[in-house]
């Protein structure tokens, strides 16, 4: 991957009802990833997506910031902040812990 490469997905499970849109902003290998993260199907908004890993304690902290979600509020509820949260936390504290310790 590289700045300016885009990417598309849709959510897990095969219904491909949210088509994702991604544009990568900022690589540092081993440090952070910045993209964008809309739904061109929905809205021409964007929001940003930072996930950083950090050295603490002999481990790697996973920092995950979305920013700018508030331009979806007017989408529904599917796009709130709350389920925002709850789906980063499945996602981080669930899918991506099953996939490390594999």
């Amino acid at each position: 991957m590289e700045t300016g490469k885009e990417f598309n997905f849709y959510e897990p499970g095969g219904e491909n009802k949210y088509h994702h849109h991604a544009q990568i902003l900022e690589i540092i290998p081993n440090e952070k990833l910045k993209h964008t993260w809309s739904y061109p199907d929905f809205s021409a908004m964007k929001t940003i997506v930072t996930w950083e890993l950090l050295p603490e304690d002999g481990q790697t902290l996973v920092k995950l910031t979305h920013e700018d979600i508030e331009n979806f509020k007017d989408l529904g509820e599917g796009f709130s902040r709350e389920n925002f949260v709850k789906g980063w936390n499945t996602i981080l504290g669930q899918s991506l812990k099953e996939y490390l310790e594999k």
